[in-house]
């Protein structure tokens, strides 16, 4: 035989009867006092498995996530997520796991929620612009042995790794850099 207790707080003591009754005048009864506690933490979740998010510069980009993870207690109700990760940090560029939990406000016991985790990918997609600066579309070299200085100027987010032109390495000009540069 089972009962359910309607239990209505946590730390709240119910006293609970048993009455057994043989229907020939012969009866017993037995009792008990039922202490209900939260042992159980509350449960995150994720609106979505994977933030993505464009790299703002070399480094990677800030990410808000909070938005995105959610937890809440069976008993105590809506709890706040805390993360491995503060929220409006850099991420860098390629995959970064995120791992969340909360505790319920049941003092004193504190019961922490498993552990979830979600990934934060901050991805460079956007291809660098490349611009020739010299020598210009009309310019005239009368001699074809004539060596020609080209100029280019490249701009990108996370920066270039490197120019080639016309198969040789090109050398960054000092006082520009990898994200707006002179090569």
């Amino acid at each position: 035989m089972k009962e359910l207790i309607d239990a209505g707080f946590v730390g709240e003591i119910y006293h609970v009867t048993l009455t057994v009754d043989d229907g020939h005048g012969k009866w017993d009864h037995t009792s008990i006092d039922v202490v209900v506690q939260d042992t159980r933490g509350p449960l995150v979740t994720f609106d979505q498995p994977i933030v993505t998010a464009e790299a703002t510069g070399p480094n990677g980009a800030a990410i808000f996530f909070m938005a995105n993870v959610h937890a809440n207690d069976a008993v105590t109700g809506p709890a706040t997520p805390i993360c491995s990760h503060v929220e409006g940090s850099v991420f860098p560029i390629g995959d970064t796991q995120v791992t969340c939990w909360a505790f319920d406000d049941n003092t004193p016991t504190r019961n922490r929620g498993l552990d979830k985790t979600f990934t934060v990918r901050v991805s460079d997609t956007q291809a660098p612009i490349v611009t020739i600066q010299s020598p210009t579309a009309d310019a005239f070299f009368a001699n074809t042995t004539t060596t020609v200085s080209v100029q280019v100027r490249v701009q990108d987010v996370v920066g270039a790794t490197g120019v080639m032109i016309n198969g040789r390495p090109a050398t960054l000009r000092s006082g520009t850099t990898a994200q707006d540069g002179v090569w």
